[in-house]
């Protein structure tokens, strides 16, 4: 079976070189020729037409845009999509962790006792991810997030660099989580915070 990756930029070269020290083969990356061209991997210049490769392989996005990763997703699924899972070596990952399907485990991330990792997740470089939590489809946890003990991260929300979430929170949906915030109380859903402590700075309908 071939493996493909849709993207050829810098989040799909890190992918890349994930799958060469795994051993996995990539078998083409899916190029519209206006981004970064990253991969080393065989170009398929043929973007418009990605669905009529799924029956071919199985497929993960190398873009980490969180809307446009749900919209080819929602795309290919039509296709019923075979996705490709996929953790770095240098990854620290409990047994018991349960990771979903087209999800992707950076370098150096800890993902501790008991925790679930949904499906098109991206835990990124460095991210740790403590005991019992929980990280819902489609979520972006960047370099360098602590995600403590027992934590809910709801579906789409994203988690940027360096922030920090305390033991016990629930986020809700479609949340953006600002870089370096300290997260010390419960988030709704559709919403952007900062700082620390995290306030809400946007609201979204």
């Amino acid at each position: 079976m071939k493996n493909y990756v849709l993207g050829a930029g810098g989040h799909a070269s890190v992918i890349e070189s994930i799958m060469k020290k795994r051993g996995v083969k990539l078998d083409g990356v899916f190029y519209d020729g206006d981004g970064p061209n990253l991969t080393q991997a065989p170009k398929i210049d043929d973007f418009n037409n990605v669905c009529s490769y799924v029956n071919d392989g199985r497929f993960i996005i190398g873009f980490g845009d969180i809307s446009l990763r749900k919209e080819w997703i929602k795309k290919l699924e039509k296709y019923n999509c075979r996705w490709l899972t996929i953790v770095d070596k240098n990854a620290l990952v409990a047994d018991n962790v349960t990771i979903g399907e087209g999800t992707v485990v950076m370098p150096g991330a800890i993902i501790n006792s008991g925790a679930k990792i949904g499906n098109h997740v991206i835990i990124n470089s460095g991210a740790i991810i403590e005991h019992g939590s929980i990280i819902e489809d489609y979520c972006h946890v960047s370099p360098g997030v602590i995600i403590c003990g027992n934590c809910v991260i709801g579906n789409s929300t994203w988690v940027c660099a360096g922030a920090t979430i305390i033991n016990k929170i629930k986020i809700g949906e479609n949340v953006v989580i600002g870089a370096n915030s300290t997260v010390i109380s419960d988030i709704n859903d559709n919403c952007t915070v900062v700082g620390s402590p995290a306030i809400v700075k946007k609201l979204y309908k």
